[in-house]
C-alpha cells in the first residue's frame, strides 16, 4: 500500500461555493470507478467491491483490481479517468473535459472493451442517489481553477497522514477506505468482539465532503455499540471540534476551524488532539455499555 507524504500540508483557502462544486465534480468523477467495481468484480459479503482509496503520491482515486488486473483511477489535476495496469502504469486515459456523464461512460466501457473487458452488462445505474446527480442530466464536466483542484488534493493527503498515524496506536483496525456514494475517507477501529468474532462494539473516523450535517468539510469521529446506551452524557468539550450529541454519536472538526491556524504544524497538532480526545472519551463511554 502507498504511504502518504510525511508532513501535513497546510491549507489555507476558505471553503466556498467554487470549492464546493469542485467537490462535486470530483464525486460524480469517482462514480465510474465504482460502477467498474459493482460490475466488473465479484461481489464481496461487505459490499467493498466497490470502493476505492486514495494514493497521496500519484494524487489518484483508484478502484479495487478488476479480474483482469486493470484498475480505474480519476486524476483530479488532468481532470482524467485512467485504466491504469495495477497502480503503476497508464494504458489509455480519457479526459471528462467538455463531456456528459454518459459521454464519458460510453469511451469507458470502450476503451475497456479493447482490453477484452466484458463491459455487456455494465450500466450506470446505482443503488443510491448523489447530491451531484444533476450533473448527469446532459451537463457537462469542466475543470476547475488549478488551485482549487490542490487544496482539495491537499483534503485529501492530509486525511491519509492523520489517520493513518491514529490507527497506527491500534492492534484491529480496517482498511483506509473511500466509499463512492460517501466519497468519505475513512476507516474503523473495532473495539470488542464477541465470541463469534464479530464487532460489536466500535469507533469510526475520517474525513467527510459537505452533506447534511454540516455544510463543509470536516473531519469525523463516531463510537457504535450493539447495545446502545441512550442514556450517556454529553462529553466535555475536545481540544477542537464538537460532540454532535444527541442527535449524533460522534463529533466533528471542521476545515474552517483547521484554516484558522497558519502553520502546518499548528493544523497537524489541532486535528491529532481532536482525533485522540475524541477516541479516548469514546472508548469510556463504550466501557460504559
Amino acid at each position: 500500500m502507498e504511504q502518504s507524504n510525511e508532513m501535513w500540508q497546510q491549507l489555507t483557502l476558505p471553503f466556498s461555493h467554487e470549492m464546493k462544486n469542485v467537490l462535486e465534480q470530483q464525486h460524480l468523477a469517482v462514480q465510474f470507478t465504482g460502477l467498474a467495481g459493482r460490475h466488473l468484480i465479484p461481489e464481496e459479503k461487505d459490499k467493498s467491491n466497490i470502493n476505492l482509496q486514495f494514493l497521496p503520491l500519484k494524487k489518484i482515486f483508484i478502484g479495487k483490481e478488476l479480474p483482469q488486473g486493470l484498475r480505474i483511477a480519476f486524476h483530479p489535476e488532468s481532470h482524467t479517468l485512467q485504466i491504469r495496469k495495477s497502480e503503476l502504469e497508464t494504458i489509455r486515459e480519457i479526459s471528462l473535459e467538455g463531456k456528459t456523464f454518459m459521454n464519458a461512460f460510453q469511451q469507458l466501457t470502450t476503451a475497456l472493451g479493447k482490453l477484452d473487458v466484458d463491459v455487456l452488462n455494465m450500466t450506470t445505474e446505482q443503488p443510491y442517489a448523489l447530491p451531484s446527480d444533476s450533473l448527469k442530466e446532459g451537463k457537462y464536466f469542466f475543470k476547475d481553477e488549478t488551485e482549487l483542484i490542490e487544496e482539495n488534493i491537499r483534503y485529501r493527503k492530509n486525511a491519509s497522514l492523520v489517520l493513518q498515524k491514529i490507527v497506527s496506536e491500534y492492534d484491529d483496525t480496517d482498511l483506509m477506505r473511500i466509499w463512492p456514494h460517501h466519497f468519505d475517507t475513512g476507516t474503523i477501529i473495532r473495539i470488542e468482539k464477541n465470541r463469534s468474532g464479530e464487532t460489536i462494539k466500535s469507533i469510526g473516523l475520517g474525513f467527510a465532503i459537505p452533506d447534511k450535517m454540516m455544510p463543509e468539510p470536516y473531519f469525523y469521529l463516531s463510537y457504535w455499540s450493539e447495545s446502545s446506551n441512550s442514556s450517556i452524557e454529553i462529553p466535555q468539550n475536545l481540544p477542537a471540534g464538537k460532540w454532535m450529541m444527541p442527535e449524533w454519536d460522534g463529533a466533528v472538526l471542521t476545515i474552517s476551524e483547521i484554516t484558522q491556524l497558519k502553520s502546518s504544524k499548528e493544523q497537524f497538532d489541532l486535528v491529532k488532539s481532536y482525533f485522540e480526545a475524541g477516541i479516548k472519551k469514546s472508548i469510556a463511554i463504550l466501557k460504559l455499555d
